[in-house]
């Protein structure tokens, strides 16, 4: 199981070396221990090409000078490399945007060429998700850029095309009573 408690901001602007997308246009800058798990959980994942995760986030501290937004994942289909992570977004309080760096988190410790199915309680990330994937191919950079969120979309879009990642979202209802979308809510 790999967590951790508090992590810097994650912004738009720096790049992470070792997560392979220096050279596009958008970069994270990522705290070094996030970058250290997630390249580790990409290790463990390395020989298999079928995953299942369940992913929320939480707004936390709302109204105080504390407050951050709760990511969280949990990867189900392989009990010998069930994985959990979660972490923190200072300074950001975007449910929309949480959501789409859970996502990328996600894809970051994907290998080329696998597939994943991903249960989300935010329909407006299987919807933008959607949206994004009707025209991924041929969507030019001033149709991305009239998306929401472009820039962490872009993201998305560039880690499935550039590793030939196929993703399926799946919707959840929130705080159903399904273990794994209610441990991945604890995590957030």
């Amino acid at each position: 199981m790999f967590q951790t408690k508090l992590v810097s901001p994650i912004l738009i602007n720096e790049s992470v070396s070792k997560l392979g997308f220096q050279t596009y246009r958008v970069k994270l800058k990522v705290h070094w221990v996030i970058k250290s798990l997630l390249l580790t959980i990409k290790q463990d994942f390395s020989s298999f090409n079928k995953f299942l995760f369940y992913t929320d986030v939480s707004l936390n501290s709302l109204g105080s000078s504390d407050m951050t937004m709760g990511i969280g994942w949990i990867q189900t289909l392989h009990p010998v490399t069930l994985h959990e992570f979660k972490a923190r977004i200072l300074h950001w309080s975007s449910s929309p945007r949480a959501e789409l760096v859970s996502l990328i988190s996600v894809l970051l410790t994907l290998s080329p060429q696998c597939q994943a199915e991903i249960y989300t309680d935010s329909q407006l990330l299987i919807h933008g998700f959607n949206r994004l994937n009707s025209v991924s191919i041929k969507l030019a950079t001033r149709r991305l850029l009239k998306l929401k969120n472009h820039d962490l979309w872009s993201l998305v879009n560039y880690f499935i095309t550039i590793r030939h990642i196929s993703i399926v979202l799946h919707k959840v209802k929130a705080h159903s009573g399904i273990t794994y979308n209610d441990k991945a809510d604890q995590l957030a």
